[in-house]
C-alpha cells in the first residue's frame, strides 16, 4: 500500500515538471519569436528608410545636373530637356529630370513667397526678343491657402510694386493687409490697404482657394509700352500665392522649372523634387534705393 502511494506521488511530481517545462518552452518561444518579429519589423524599416534616402538622393542629383546645365546655357528652350534619363551605380537608383518654362501662357503662375523677400513678376523683358509681351491691362494676384501653408492663417500683408521699364514714370506702389495678428494690434490702423475677397483658382489640373485677391494696378494701365514689371514682397509670414493673367492674355516665361523623379533599380520606391530658377532679378535692396528720399537723409520719403 505506501509503495503503491509513493509511486502515485511520483508520478503526479514528473506530470507537474512536464506541465511546467511546457509552459517555460511555451514562454520562452513567445519571447523568441515577439523579439524575433520585432528585429525584423526594425530590419525592414530600416532597409525601406535608406532605399527611400537613395532615391531621394538620386532626385537630387537630376535637379543638380539640370541646373547645371541650364546654367551652362542648355535647357533654356521649351522641350529640349524632357525626361533626361541617368543611373547612379553607387546607390543602384535612377534619375530623370524634365526642364520647363515656368509662366510663359495664359495659366495661373503659382508662386512662393519667403517672409520679407522679394519676387519679379516681368511683364515686358527687352531682353529676349523672343518672348512676347503681356497684352493685357492688368493681373489679378492672390495669396494664402491653408492646404499650401499647411497651419491656420497667420499675421499677413504684402507689398506690390508696379515699375515703369524706363524709370519714366513714378512707381505705382500698394501694401494690402491679409490678416491681423490672432488677439494682436490692428494693422489695418497702420497704412495698409483693404484687400478684395479671395477666389477659387485651378492650378494644373488642382482647384486651390485663395483667401485674399487683388487686381494690380487697380486702375487697368498699358502694360506694353513702355516696359513693366512688378515686384511683389511678403510681410510678417511665408505665403503661396499666384499671378493670373486676363483671360486669353499671356504672361511672358518667369522662370525655369525642373521636375526630378529619382527611383530605385526596381522601381518600387520614388521621390520627385521641384525646384524653381528664377529670372535675373534686381535684389531687394533695389526698392528702396528707388524710394529712399536722398543720400544724406536714406529714411526719408
Amino acid at each position: 500500500m505506501i509503495n503503491k502511494e509513493r509511486f502515485l506521488v511520483t508520478q503526479n511530481l514528473k506530470g507537474q515538471i512536464l506541465v511546467i517545462i511546457l509552459l517555460g518552452t511555451s514562454i520562452a518561444l513567445t519571447v523568441a519569436l515577439s523579439v524575433s518579429l520585432r528585429t525584423i519589423s526594425t530590419i525592414r524599416q530600416t532597409t525601406l528608410s535608406a532605399r527611400s534616402q537613395a532615391a531621394l538622393a538620386a532626385a537630387e542629383s537630376g535637379a543638380e545636373i539640370a541646373l547645371a546645365r541650364l546654367k551652362n546655357g542648355e535647357c533654356l528652350t521649351s522641350g529640349s530637356c524632357v525626361n533626361v534619363e541617368g543611373t547612379i551605380s553607387e546607390s543602384q537608383t535612377n534619375y530623370s529630370y524634365t526642364v520647363s518654362i515656368g509662366g510663359g501662357s495664359s495659366d495661373p503662375y503659382l508662386i512662393d513667397l519667403p517672409r520679407d523677400q522679394t519676387l519679379e513678376i516681368k511683364l515686358t523683358d527687352p531682353s529676349q526678343a523672343s518672348w512676347v509681351d503681356y497684352q493685357g491691362t492688368s493681373v489679378d494676384f492672390c495669396w494664402y491657402d491653408e492646404s499650401l501653408e499647411g497651419s491656420p492663417e497667420k499675421e499677413n500683408a504684402v507689398e506690390i510694386i508696379v515699375y515703369d521699364g524706363n524709370m519714366s514714370l513714378v512707381p505705382l506702389k500698394y501694401v494690402y493687409l491679409g490678416a491681423d495678428p490672432p488677439g494682436g494690434p490692428d494693422l489695418g490702423a497702420t497704412g495698409f490697404l483693404p484687400v478684395g475677397v479671395g477666389r477659387s483658382v485651378v492650378v494644373s489640373g488642382k482647384t486651390i482657394s485663395f483667401n485674399h485677391c487683388q487686381r494690380i494696378p487697380e486702375s487697368p494701365k498699358d502694360f506694353t509700352s513702355p516696359k513693366f514689371l512688378l515686384r511683389v514682397k511678403t510681410l510678417y509670414n511665408n505665403l503661396s500665392g499666384v499671378v493670373i493673367p486676363e483671360i486669353g492674355k499671356s504672361l511672358p516665361p518667369q522662370s525655369y522649372v525642373v521636375e526630378s523623379l529619382g527611383t530605385t533599380s526596381d522601381k518600387s520606391i520614388s521621390k520627385k523634387i521641384r525646384v524653381i530658377k528664377s529670372l535675373p532679378s534686381a535684389p531687394g535692396i533695389f526698392d528702396f534705393i528707388i524710394y529712399n528720399g536722398s543720400e544724406t537723409e536714406p529714411l526719408a520719403k
